[in-house]
């Protein structure tokens, strides 16, 4: 899941956990940036072929490729 936001990461990831969720998330990278939705919306058009399915936040990619874009 590659997203924004406004809270403290690992908190957010603990919030996604839920019954639909088979495991919890987990941090792997996490930058504070300017223009946060900004720069979501142009990584998102990036990796737009990698999506894991139509316009959810998910994609089948690298960590250190994705860290990369």
């Amino acid at each position: 899941k590659i997203g924004v936001t406004e809270k403290i990461p690992t908190a957010r990831a603990s919030e996604l956990f839920t019954t639909g969720v088979p495991e919890p998330f987990v941090v792997s990278y996490y930058c504070l940036v300017e223009d946060a939705k900004a720069v979501e919306r142009e990584v998102h058009r990036r990796l737009d072929v990698q999506r894991h399915q139509g316009n959810r936040e998910f994609f089948r990619i690298d960590l250190d490729q994705a860290i990369g874009v």
